[in-house]
């Protein structure tokens, strides 16, 4: 093999090599090499997948079953990982949320996002006419709804108590946000 000289490199303490090999490795030559392109979506070239055997007594059609298997491996590598149920998305964020509460040591904060988490569970949180306000129904009394609107007001008397309070979310207000944040999975927008 080949060498050619090459100028030391420096950076960030780590040094290249002062000399470079030159030409292609040498491998023993595969009795029978299979080489296809396979697509895999979300990925905007196709990927190249090779087999080889592995002595010269191995079946052909071994080798290209090794190849499908290959094949496939690579497409479920690449691929994106499925979009969550609503469910699992409510979970992660009731988690993530109930995760943030504890650490500030906000108890009342832990109560209303269990709350709200199965007001949207349920399914007790709809649209209304108007494209920036929702209808989150009372837990207490069923024939009651309040409207929370898109500026983080609700018409429920906790949220009236406590508007005056910096960051205040009621159980409505955070169920609204887990309905937002649900139905935008649901239709690929995050």
């Amino acid at each position: 093999m080949e060498t050619i000289p090459h100028t030391q490199l420096s950076c960030n303490g780590h040094t290249a090599p002062a000399v470079i090999p030159q030409g292609p490795a040498h491998l023993p030559e595969a009795a029978l090499s299979l080489n296809g392109y396979v697509h895999v979506p979300g990925l905007p070239e196709r990927v190249q997948v090779t087999v080889r055997s592995t002595s010269v007594d191995e079946p052909v059609h071994t080798v290209a079953q090794r190849f499908r298997h290959s094949m496939q491996a690579v497409v479920e590598a690449f691929a994106p990982p499925p979009t969550p149920s609503r469910e699992e998305r409510l979970s992660q964020l009731l988690a993530c949320g109930t995760l943030k509460a504890v650490q500030k040591g906000d108890m009342s904060l832990v109560e209303r996002l269990t709350k709200a988490f199965v007001l949207a569970a349920k399914g007790l949180v709809e649209p209304t006419d108007l494209p920036d306000t929702l209808a989150v129904r009372s837990q207490t009394s069923t024939d009651t709804w309040y409207t929370v609107n898109d500026a983080g007001a609700c018409s429920c008397p906790d949220w009236g108590k406590h508007r005056e309070e910096a960051h205040y979310r009621c159980k409505h207000i955070i169920a609204s946000l887990f309905y937002r944040r649900t139905a935008q999975i649901c239709e690929g927008r995050d």
